[in-house]
């Protein structure tokens, strides 16, 4: 092979492999610009998912139900070991508006000997024989219900209740058809007990309401301290307690009712408070509140009656009463109109101390 053929042979095998250079060149470029774009592809199919929506936290919403509960009187000689409460919600009895003055029967000027009374035992056994203190007579709880014509003691159901005096009884069963109250089935379960103790000629019933068991019968003679039911909650009641009440002449009539504190014994070593809050002329103030400041801290408050459905008795013509006060010194204070009054007292175990206060406002 001559010189010439030489060089054009390494000459062409040269260009071969630069051509085969480039080829392969080429052939890398095209596989990573695919590469590129199915990663660029894939990339561009992915979705951000929102992040997750934290669950609603709902406060839960309070309802609130209105309840008073009644505290006991402390006992000055004795250590009461049952502690029921009476809790009141209002109910359908009507609300009677408060009297104006001129409405109100007029107070005696003549105020016989209040000695005449406290006559009776308590009429609860081994339990509360306390009224409750936001529902005495002629009260209205704050404004919720109807003047009370009697008291209230909380015990617990089955509690045993007993004579107040000697009597009969008068009537024992319910009231859905013979009506006692303002209507039928107010009551409950009740006794009527006609007293042996008249009082000036009249004669005096005492009505137990909203009892469980009825343990005597008509025209049975019972002695003081007998039992004659149990306390329960029957009839337009809410909770078990007793009611209470003193009728005069009439024990069908619910008008003829008196404040039970005047005619039960007060606890021993206590005493009790009656008196008449009156305006410039000479008038009852009904729905008053008077507190009743005592040597031993106790707090006590009372209102003066409500209206006229809630009577006076005949020789103290009261508008207010507060039992089983410690004997000792106390101050009764009433606010009117800015002005406020107050008198100090003594309270003597077994009595009642009577006090008239006289604004000057009308």
């Amino acid at each position: 092979m001559d010189t010439y053929t030489h060089i054009n042979t390494k000459q062409l095998i040269c260009k071969y492999i630069c051509i085969l250079l480039m080829i392969s060149a080429i052939l890398c470029s095209c596989t990573q610009l695919d590469s590129t774009i199915v990663t660029k592809s894939v990339s561009s199919n992915q979705k951000t998912l929102p992040p997750p929506i934290a669950p609603q936290r709902t406060t839960p919403t309070k309802t609130s139900t209105a309840t008073a509960t009644i505290p006991q009187e402390p006992t000055p000689s004795q250590t009461n070991t049952i502690t029921p409460s009476l809790t009141i919600t209002p109910s359908n009895t009507p609300i009677v508006p408060k009297a104006l003055p001129e409405q109100l029967p007029l107070p005696h000027t003549n105020i016989a000997s209040p000695e005449t009374h406290l006559f009776f035992n308590r009429p609860i056994l081994d339990g509360n024989n306390y009224p409750v203190s936001h529902y005495r007579y002629g009260m209205t709880w704050d404004g919720l219900l109807a003047p009370h014509l009697g008291v209230d003691m909380a015990n617990n159901q089955g509690t045993n209740v007993v004579a107040i005096g000697n009597g009969s009884i008068f009537y024992s069963g319910n009231d859905h058809i013979q009506k006692f109250g303002y209507r039928n089935d107010f009551y409950g379960n009740i006794i009527i007990l006609k007293l042996d103790q008249q009082w000036n000629g009249r004669t005096l019933y005492a009505l137990y309401a909203h009892l469980d068991n009825l343990l005597v019968e008509k025209d049975q003679q019972i002695l003081t301290g007998q039992i004659i039911g149990t306390v329960g909650k029957s009839g337009a009641a809410l909770a078990p307690h007793l009611h209470l009440e003193i009728r005069i002449d009439d024990p069908f009539d619910y008008m003829k009712t008196r404040n039970p504190e005047l005619w039960y014994s007060p606890i021993s070593g206590t005493g009790l408070v009656a008196g008449q809050i009156i305006d410039k002329n000479g008038m009852f103030i009904p729905g008053h509140k008077i507190n009743i400041l005592c040597a031993d801290k106790g707090i006590r408050w009372v209102e003066t009656y409500w209206n006229e459905w809630t009577k006076p008795d005949d020789l103290i013509s009261e508008n207010f009463v507060f039992s089983d006060i410690p004997a000792t010194q106390c101050t009764i204070e009433s606010t009117l109109e800015g002005q406020t009054i107050s008198k100090r007292i003594d309270i003597n175990s077994k009595e009642i101390t009577f006090i008239i206060i006289q604004h000057e406002s009308p």
